[in-house]
């Protein structure tokens, strides 16, 4: 429909010849005094349900068909509104005359229609004579503009009630709207969050994370996925969050909305930190198990093998991983021992622990130590499989049973004309009744406790329980359900000892009588293995507590490395917002930003840069990495560059340095050893009060150079002496309020890069507050002929 609302007041003939033959609307001119019909162009007909013809003529007030008409066509629902629509439309035409303005009305034409119309007053000579009505149907509209509320409010509740965090933010920046969910677990009201930066809940490691890196990153390419982010609930606490974001673009590019999916996964961190714990407390158990372990894929292959195995036969671990487990048996046992690892392949008994864990008992088999001897072994698997039932590996426990064996085969040699007297079965099986009696037996279960057949069936049952209630418990059970499995109980034997047995009965029919079939073992043996086990098990966790006082040394390092990196990254940091705000306000860089704060930028980037290099450089000490670049240097001139590196600490320190050291040739790597002076006197310059002094000397002993670093610092206790080349201890280096914590990196770098030179390094101190000396010594004739690597490089190279 066209909207003429802000033109100019028109006249009739401008007015036809804008719009009446181009729009699709009904459009009516009509004469204000007579009320009749002057105009109606063809849309008319349809909107109005007359020829056009017919319009034309009739009185404004008959525009509408009457009610009846509508009735006798079946609109009922339209003839009872007519009324009303018709009384509507009156009086804006009245309107529209008494105040020669336009008016605007929608008129409803029952459930289902809707109409507009729209009536302007046309001037003649400052009289308005004529009106002109434009009718449109907008009954589509109307359903649109409905169903679009509908589905606006529907996903309006899916956002405000969605099990996830969802938030909303503008293109500056600022939330318009979170849900539900969201303020549920921040603990915020809605109003202490809409408008305010989106980075307001972040921790301050997370905000800085998200301005320098995630943020640009999202400027570029409108979204990111699963980021880790950290926020602060309002009472304090944090919680562990992952971040899916996605933009909304205006034509230009420009992003005008942000939507953020949250998914709090504190817990499941929680989880992920104790499972680590676990994996690597069960790591330790597996690697200082007492009994001999291997890993096995289902290929034969071995995957691991504890300490103890590679102790009994003798290998590296290089030397067994990724081999086959049979290259390790004896020719003997190959096939025995594949035919039961095809059997631990092959069968499983599902549990409902998502992976199936299942053991396969015992074999005896023999391996090959690496110095030839042969070692007999008893072997238990277990075949760990997937949700479908795939091997993915296979554990085995070993028992060297070589000591056994011997001692068994002596015993069956000894006992062999015996053997006829005992029958096969070494499982115990009798039958007996409700009262006790033991109508039969075998042989097994009569030496189980220690009789013969023969005397064993005059026995009563119940004198064999240590405990009369396990017996009666036993009677209960088998009552109930016909059947017990697995009991375990303690008996007594024909000598009065007690024994741990396992049995298991079922009530069967037999010669008219209802009896007790038993099959029962003797476990007396197993449960002083489980007690052997318990025993190992505790001493393993002793061994597993020794090892946490590890992870602090651990800690301390973390601690130090989180101050010591940020601390040159926030003036950086700093600079640079300060700089990117200049450029933002129009002005010139050089009218803000002199030397002194370029200086200051560098400064902070050459000291993290420093600090990361100096653990790289305990990297590379510890994995003998660390290269040496031997040339000729003076003395002198090394320690020169190295005092005018801390001339500016030592000046802020007002602590003097007095070099007294004498001009030498010595062959070593400058840089290295410059870094090695460079951190004693840091260290003398940090620890030591104002206004005191650090000396450098240096004598010559033979074919060695000992350089000497005193000062009258805060010194050390013998207890911290003890402790400080230990790396990442806390108690290396303090300085004597506590406020500069050391770690003994910069003390621990120092000793390797001396030791690399085939040098010695020594500190000592009479006592706290006495100040403290360090000695290096180096030799002076490390090289020679020119050479630029040192014996040791050399060697190594060669090798």
């Amino acid at each position: 429909m066209m909207d003429l609302r802000s033109d100019p007041p028109l006249t009739e003939s401008s007015l036809w010849e804008a719009i009446f033959d181009k729009t699709s609307d009904s459009i009516l001119l009509v004469d204000v005094r007579s009320g009749k019909i002057l105009k109606a162009n063809r849309p008319s007909e349809l909107l109005l349900g007359k020829p056009q013809n017919s319009i034309i003529g009739t009185s404004i007030s008959s525009l509408l068909l009457p009610a009846e008409g509508y009735k006798s066509v079946g609109h009922d629902a339209i003839a009872q509104s007519l009324p009303a629509a018709q009384a509507r439309l009156q009086k804006a035409i009245k309107d529209c005359i008494s105040k020669g303005e336009f008016q605007e009305v929608e008129c409803e034409l029952g459930e289902d229609r809707r109409m507009r119309a729209c009536i302007f007053p046309v001037n003649s000579k400052g009289q308005i004579n004529n009106l002109i009505l434009i009718l449109a149907d907008i009954t589509e509209w109307k359903k649109k503009e409905k169903a679009l509320k509908a589905s606006e409010e529907k996903y309006r509740k899916l956002y405000m009630k969605s099990p996830g965090m969802l938030e909303s933010i503008d293109g500056e920046g600022y939330i318009v709207s979170v849900n539900d969910t969201w303020l549920e677990k921040m603990g915020y009201t809605l109003d202490e969050v809409i408008g305010h930066r989106y980075t307001k809940f972040f921790t301050r490691a997370s905000k800085e994370y998200a301005l320098s890196t995630s943020t640009p990153e999202f400027l570029k390419t409108g979204e990111f996925k699963n980021r880790n982010f950290q926020l602060v609930k309002k009472n304090g606490d944090l919680m562990d969050v992952l971040v899916t974001i996605i933009s909304e673009r205006d034509e230009s590019g420009k992003i005008v909305g942000i939507l953020d999916f949250i998914t709090d996964v504190t817990e499941l961190k929680k989880a992920e930190g104790i499972l680590k714990a676990s994996e690597e407390k069960y790591r330790n158990l597996y690697m200082k198990a007492p009994a001999m372990l291997e890993s096995i894929d289902p290929k034969g292959i071995i995957l691991s093998v504890n300490d103890i195995w590679l102790k009994k036969l003798g290998y590296t671990r290089e030397e067994v991983l990724g081999h086959r487990y049979d290259e390790f048996l004896a020719p003997a046992s190959i096939d025995r021992v594949k035919k039961y690892t095809e059997y631990q392949k092959t069968h499983v008994i599902p549990t409902n622990t998502g992976v199936d864990i299942q053991a396969h008992g015992e074999i005896n088999f023999q391996v090959v130590k690496k110095n030839g001897e042969i070692l007999d072994t008893m072997i238990s698997a277990f075949s760990v499989r997937d949700d479908s039932g795939k091997v993915v590996q296979i554990i085995e426990m070993i028992n060297d049973i070589t000591a056994r064996k011997r001692a068994e085969e002596a015993l069956r040699r000894s006992e062999e004309k015996y053997r006829t007297l005992f029958e096969s079965n070494v499982v115990g099986v009798a039958l007996s009744d409700r009262e006790g009696v033991i109508h039969e037996c075998n042989r097994a279960i009569a030496a189980i406790f220690g009789y013969t057949e023969e005397e064993f069936l005059h026995v009563s049952v119940p004198a064999l329980y240590a405990n009369s209630k396990d017996r009666e418990l036993f009677l209960s059970m088998i009552e109930k359900t016909g059947e017990v499995g697995n009991f375990e109980t303690v008996m007594r034997k024909k000598d009065g000892t007690s024994i741990w047995v396992l049995f298991s009965a079922k009530r069967i029919p037999l010669e008219d009588k209802e009896l007790f079939l038993v099959t029962l073992i003797n476990i007396d043996q197993i449960k002083q293995a489980m007690q052997v086990v318990k025993d190992s098990h505790n001493s393993l966790l002793k061994l597993y507590e020794d090892a946490l006082s590890i992870s602090d040394m651990k800690t301390n390092l973390i601690t130090f490395a989180s101050h010591e990196l940020k601390t040159p990254l926030v003036p950086i940091i700093g600079w640079a917002e300060f700089m990117a705000q200049t450029i933002n306000k129009g002005k010139k860089l050089d009218e803000i930003i002199g030397m002194e704060e370029v200086a200051s930028i560098l400064q902070s980037a050459r000291r993290l840069t420093t600090i990361i290099n100096n653990f790289l450089d305990v990297g590379r000490i510890e994995s003998k990495r660390l290269e040496l670049k031997m040339g000729k240097h003076k003395t002198t001139i090394l320690m020169k560059n190295a005092v005018d590196s801390v001339a500016q600490l030592a000046l802020s320190h007002n602590i003097a340095i007095n070099n007294h050291i004498q001009d030498f040739d010595i062959w070593v790597d400058g840089f290295r050893i410059e870094q090695v002076f460079i951190n004693i006197l840091s260290n003398a310059i940090k620890y030591s009060p104002e206004g005191t002094q650090v000396t450098v000397t240096l004598e010559v002993n033979g074919n060695q150079i000992s350089i000497f670093f005193k000062d009258q610092g805060y010194g050390f206790t013998p207890e911290q002496l003890g402790e400080v080349w230990r790396p990442f201890s806390s108690k290396s280096m303090q300085s004597k309020d506590n406020t500069l914590p050391g770690t003994g990196i910069g003390l621990f770098l120092t000793r390797g890069l001396i030791e690399r030179h085939n040098g010695t390094i020594e500190i000592s101190s009479p006592g706290p507050n006495l100040g403290s000396t360090v000695k290096i010594t180096l030799p002076m004739n490390l090289l020679r002929n020119g050479e630029t690597s040192s014996p040791e490089d050399k060697k190594r190279d060669q090798g």
